[in-house]
C-alpha cells in the first residue's frame, strides 16, 4: 500500500529547518517510514549521513531520528552521530523480535546478534543514551520456547523502554495463513510481562540520569497531573518543572532531582 520509497530533497529538508530555526524552535525530528533508506531512490544514490551533514550546517539546535532498523545502523553512521553536537543521543528500533527463528518467519532480514552487535555498540558510544524498541509477541508459530528467547534477549540489553504489542490477524496478509497461531489470552499474557520488563528498564534508566544536568526545551502545555511546566532532555527523558509561563519555548538548563510520583518522569529543577 506505500509503495516504492519516496525521499525528499536536501534542499526542502533544509529548507524546512531553517523556517523552523527562523521561527523560534529548537529542535527538529526527522521522521518517515524506512527512514534509514533515506537517499537510495535518488539517480546519485545518496545516504541519510549525507542528509545529516547538511542538517548539521543549519541553525537548529538540536536534531533527533525516529524509527530505524538495524541493518540500517552501521558503525560508521553511528560513529558519526557520536560526533554530533547536535544528535540527540535517542534511538527507537524497529526490532519485533530478538529471536532468529521468529525474525525469520516476520521476513526480517536481520538476527538476533545483529541485533544485539548494534545495541551494545550505540550503548558503548554514547553516554546514557535513551534505547527503545518495538516488539510484537504472539506471532504465528512463536512457541513459548521463542518468546522465552526474546524475552531473555531483552532482559539482557541495555534497553530504556520496550513498547510491546500483541500480533494483530489481518485477512488476506500472508502471516494470517499461517499455522499454529498464537492463542488471544497468551499473548496479553507476554504483553504484560514485556510490559513489566519495560517499567523496570524505564525506572533504572531514569534512575541513572538523576543528579545530572540537562538543557530542556520547555513545552507550551503543562502537565494535567501535576500543573507543572513540561519538557524533554535531548536524551528523551520526559521532566516536570516548577515554573513561570515565562519559560515555555525556551531552551533551559535543569537539574534533574527526584523520580515523579508515577515513576516514568524526572522532577527538575532550573539552574
Amino acid at each position: 500500500a506505500r509503495g516504492k520509497n519516496r525521499s525528499n530533497s536536501i534542499e526542502n529538508i533544509v529548507k524546512q529547518i531553517n523556517l523552523f530555526s527562523d521561527e523560534g524552535y529548537f529542535e527538529t525530528v526527522l521522521t518517515g517510514i524506512h527512514i534509514g533508506q533515506w537517499g537510495l531512490d535518488f539517480e546519485n544514490k545518496l545516504s541519510l549521513t549525507d542528509l545529516l551533514k547538511e542538517i548539521e550546517k543549519t541553525n537548529i539546535y538540536r536534531y533527533r531520528l525516529g524509527s530505524l532498523n538495524p541493518q540500517e545502523l552501521d558503525k560508521n553512521f553511528i560513529d558519526f552521530l557520536a560526533d554530533s553536537d547536535k544528535f540527540c543521543p535517542h534511538f527507537h528500533l524497529s526490532l519485533q523480535a530478538v529471536c532468529d527463528k521468529t525474525l525469520k518467519n516476520m521476513n526480517r532480514h536481520y538476527s538476533a546478534a545483529q541485533i544485539k552487535d548494534t545495541i551494545y555498540y550505540i550503548n558503548n558510544k554514547f553516554n546514557n543514551a535513551f534505547l527503545g524498541c518495538d516488539i510484537i509477541v504472539g506471532f504465528p508459530d512463536e512457541t513459548p520456547d521463542d518468546f522465552e528467547i526474546t524475552y531473555n534477549n531483552l532482559k539482557e540489553l541495555p534497553l530504556s523502554k520496550i513498547h510491546v504489542f500483541p500480533y494483530s490477524r489481518r485477512k488476506g496478509t500472508v502471516a494470517d495463513k499461517l499455522p499454529n497461531q498464537v492463542d488471544e489470552a497468551e499473548k496479553k499474557r507476554r504483553v504484560k510481562l514485556i510490559q513489566e520488563l519495560s517499567d523496570k528498564k524505564l525506572y533504572n534508566f531514569l534512575i541513572s540520569n538523576l543528579n545530572n544536568e540537562k538543557e530542556v526545551i520547555i513545552e507550551n502545555k503543562r502537565d494535567k497531573k501535576t500543573n507543572l511546566l513540561k519538557g524533554i532532555t535531548n536524551n528523551y527523558i520526559n521532566v516536570l518543572i516548577d515554573g513561570d509561563n515565562s519559560l515555555k519555548g525556551r531552551l533551559q538548563e535543569v537539574r534533574l532531582l527526584s523520580l515523579s510520583d508515577d515513576k516514568d518522569k524526572i522532577i527538575a529543577k532550573i539552574i
